[in-house]
């Protein structure tokens, strides 16, 4: 940053000054390569001057790099440049690192000011990254860069350059840089940090090599491996720090990256023996910490001990409730082959579903069949198949198959709950609702549900409730199944992100998107390597934005976790793919619309899933749309429409239905919107009601403010240009030529979208007087200092104004300065905006 600053100054030479550990022995050893080749004759007088009349004849610019390892003689010569005014000096010296009295001096005594580079936050580094790398960065990917990183840009660098050696780091076919795999140091990254650690004793490598592999660690834990003495000097150092987690004291190394290297620098050998060390204490304290468990399991297997099989089996459940997918599934391998038995098998056929390894999970499942041992067994065994075979391989008919073999296999009626709100989530997620109604049903009057079945089955019930309309309902039971999690949470984690899901869906059906908004961006900054969240939670920010007619943003939104897309379920991913496909057709990029689909689009698999991907037909309506079908667009919303209504997805059936509206054909679909507004809950669908029903310009003009009050901002500029050409089929040309500007305005905020009824829209035209009179008025001067300066009278001024106000849609001088942001000087002319009807009745299907 500092060669960065000093190359931008002309005229005065720069000296270049370094200190290093090896420099620092040797007096003036920093400047030696200006210092003459020998002494002067007659001694050395006053060593000082006579190095600053070699270093600096002329006043200069002197940038000293990392001056902490400068010797004494040195960094006296700089505070001598700096006093008598030989030099302004630039100096960097690396935070908590002791310095030389001279160069503390510099700042104590305000000879220079002092700058603390903070290391970069979060969002700075993501900005930081996609700058660099010319494009959008998925937030997992940033995130998961600067908690290695922490903040310190050389670092960030070195991870960045080995990404893209590697090929870890690389642009999905999204368009968005990810990062997949393991964060790995490169050779030239680990030299540098143990160039940082290179004056570790050996005592305190040995405390950084047991924090290097068991971090969080108890700090009495780590006293009782290492001398006491050895641990406060590796803190003194700043190689680890302490602090409190929970109501323990913990060591962790200072910096993320070093745990790599020093990892790296141990031989198997050793490490194996420090791993079985930490295992042996760990277990010795009582494993009474959070975490413990799973720790304990995987010291076990990486000292290459036989583990417990009941430990293993404990740790891969623990692992996979704190959705860390990949160490459950190592765990999960470990328990099968200790011996684990078919109830290890259904476990880790579970993981491998939500990790998007199908073929894996059905090959243990078939293979660990002779395994099984009981009824429970059996049924838990049946079901992680069936799920695995209709969500991680598509063969629904066959999953169904599964289910009755296991239906049939028993009496129990806890099982039998168990089979039937399985199957109830299959018919759920394929839009079958009443099928799943009936299941749930059964399975509650059965007797008494176990506390995980229970959750389970509210959250499916939750979904049919939002998806039916009720979104009250839907809401509260989803919100008060969420706060009870602790019961079923470790049996069933995935739970959680179904009911946070019927959430936010609620949210959005009711037209609440900041409280859809909020609930998923908490969410995804919880979420962390959890994929299938962070992909509901980006489609859902992608709608959000969508709605509020940011396409742009939205398509980042979206884009942001195809880096998971392939790893996960096609049932997890079809909302935000379907989202994605929206927004980029919006966009005007068909091709990545076409992308999102596996397959060819009309036959896809993920369409299958009607309840949560919905929003892929959507995309078909707009992707036809935008390719210049508007009747095809209308026909495939109508049909869409009418698959949600055979299904029972009111609430989808609005969308669909309202997509007709905004594509010019709302006397189709009037009635039915209308009677929607019985069923579906919330002031979207009435809003959307009222647009499919209005046909004055007058009666669009409101629907438009009434959408712009919500925040939906395209459905209201469409709105808007539909209530221009309304007003115009009517007869009201100043009318049309306002709401014209008003469209125009809307739809300049909505980042580029393209739909049918924004397409006649152009820049309203002002005259060259008129423009000028509009641009003095919103920079605030009144009519009558508008008239001086322009020599015309008051009225002449009022009129040009009105005249501004109804061209651009306008009614203050607020409005209009806003509005002139968006318009060129260039931008004059008659207003050339034409309605379209039959005896100056507007008609809506006229496109």
């Amino acid at each position: 940053m500092v060669t960065e600053a000093l190359d931008g100054i002309a005229g005065r030479p720069v000296v270049q000054v370094f200190g290093t550990n090896a420099g620092a022995a040797i007096p003036l050893g920093a400047y030696a390569h200006m210092l003459p080749a020998r002494f002067p004759v007659g001694g050395w007088g006053n060593l000082l001057r006579w190095a600053a009349d070699a270093v600096a004849p002329s006043p200069t610019l002197l940038h000293v790099d990392d001056a902490h390892l400068l010797d004494a003689t040195s960094a006296a010569l700089v505070h001598h440049l700096v006093v008598h005014g030989r030099a302004t000096a630039v100096v960097t010296v690396r935070s908590g690192e002791p310095s030389p009295d001279s160069i503390m001096a510099l700042w104590k005594n305000d000879l220079i000011p002092r700058l603390e580079l903070a290391p970069l936050s979060a969002e700075e580094t993501r900005l930081l990254l996609s700058r660099a790398l010319g494009g959008q960065v998925a937030l997992w990917t940033a995130r998961r860069l600067h908690a290695a990183a922490l903040g310190n840009i050389l670092f960030l660098r070195e991870l960045v350059l080995a990404g893209q050696e590697q090929g870890c780091l690389r642009r999905s076919p999204q368009g968005v840089w990810q990062w997949q795999g393991e964060l790995r140091v490169s050779s030239r990254l680990r030299e540098l940090i143990e160039a940082r650690l290179g004056g570790v004793g050996d005592a305190e490598r040995e405390v950084l090599e047991f924090v290097a592999l068991g971090e969080p660690l108890d700090a009495d834990i780590l006293s009782g491996l290492v001398p006491r003495p050895a641990v406060d000097r590796a803190e003194a150092g700043q190689f680890i720090t302490t602090g409190w987690q929970e109501d323990r004291l913990v060591a962790r190394l200072a910096h993320p990256l070093y745990g790599d290297a020093v990892r790296s620098a141990m031989g198997p050998f050793r490490t194996r023996s420090l791993v079985r060390r930490l295992a042996q204490a760990v277990q010795a304290a009582g494993m009474r910490r959070r975490g413990d468990l799973v720790r304990v399991a995987v010291w076990q297997l990486d000292g290459e001990r036989a583990a417990d099989p009941a430990l293993l089996i404990q740790a891969c459940q623990a692992a996979w409730a704190a959705w860390d997918l990949d160490l459950a599934i190592r765990l999960g391998r470990a328990a099968l082959d200790a011996g684990g038995g078919a109830t290890v098998a259904a476990t880790l056929g579970s993981l491998l579903l939500f990790t998007g390894q199908g073929r894996e999970a059905e090959a243990v499942l078939v293979r660990t069949r002779e395994l099984i041992a009981s009824d429970e067994e059996l049924v838990a065994h049946h079901v992680v198949r069936a799920w695995n075979l209709i969500f991680g391989l598509g063969r629904e008919a066959e999953a169904f198959q599964v289910l009755a073999v296991a239906e049939g296999a028993t009496t129990v009626p806890a099982l039998l709950q168990h089979i039937l709100s399985m199957r109830a989530g299959f018919h759920m997620y394929a839009g079958r609702l009443r099928e799943a109604e009936q299941d749930l049903d059964r399975a509650r009057e059965l007797g008494e549900l176990e506390t995980w079945l229970t959750g389970m089955m509210n959250a499916l019930s939750a979904w049919i409730l939002v998806l039916r309309g009720r979104l009250g309902e839907g809401l509260a039971l989803a919100a008060g199944t969420l706060s009870g999690s602790e019961t079923w949470r470790e049996k069933t984690p995935f739970v959680e992100h179904v009911l946070e899901d019927a959430i936010c869906l609620a949210h959005l059906f009711a037209g609440s998107l900041d409280a859809a908004e909020a609930v998923a961006t908490e969410r995804l900054a919880l979420d962390g390597p959890r994929p299938g969240p962070r992909a509901t939670s980006s489609g859902v920010l992608g709608m959000v934005h969508r709605l509020r007619g940011q396409v742009q943003d939205a398509l980042r939104w979206c884009g942001d976790s195809a880096e998971c897309w392939d790893s996960i379920p096609l049932v997890t991913t079809a909302p935000c793919r379907g989202e994605f496909a929206i927004v980029a057709a919006l966009a005007g990029d068909l091709e990545a619309a076409r992308r999102v689909f596996p397959g060819d689009e009309e036959s896809a698999p993920l369409l299958s899933f009607t309840g949560v991907g919905f929003l892929l037909p959507l995309a078909r309506t707009w992707m036809t749309a935008l390719a210049g079908d508007t009747q095809g667009a209308i026909a495939r919303a109508l049909a869409a429409a009418d698959d949600a209504e055979r299904h029972g997805l009111h609430s989808w059936q609005v969308f669909a239905l309202h997509d007709v509206v905004r594509l010019g054909a709302a006397t189709r679909v009037a009635g039915r919107l209308a009677g929607l507004a019985d069923l579906v809950e919330g002031e979207l669908v009435v809003l959307c009601a009222r647009h499919a029903a209005a046909r004055t310009g007058k009666a669009l003009e409101e629907v438009s403010a009434d959408f712009e009050r919500l925040g939906m901002i395209l459905y209201a500029a469409e709105a808007a240009a539909q209530a221009s050409l309304a007003h115009a089929a009517e007869g009201r040309e100043r009318h049309a030529r306002a709401l014209a500007g008003r469209a125009y305005d809307l739809a300049s905020r909505c980042q580029g979208a393209h739909t049918p009824a924004l397409a006649h829209l152009s820049a309203p035209r002002l005259t060259a007087s008129e423009w000028e009179i509009a641009r003095l008025a919103a920079a605030g001067l009144t009519n009558r200092q508008i008239a001086g300066r322009r020599v015309i009278s008051i009225r002449t001024v009022s009129s040009h104004l009105n005249r501004v106000y109804h061209k651009l849609g306008v009614s203050d001088r607020t409005g209009l300065a806003r509005r002139l942001n968006t318009l060129s000087p260039h931008q004059a002319g008659p207003w050339t905006g034409t309605g379209s009807g039959d005896g100056g009745r507007f008609d809506q299907t006229a496109t």
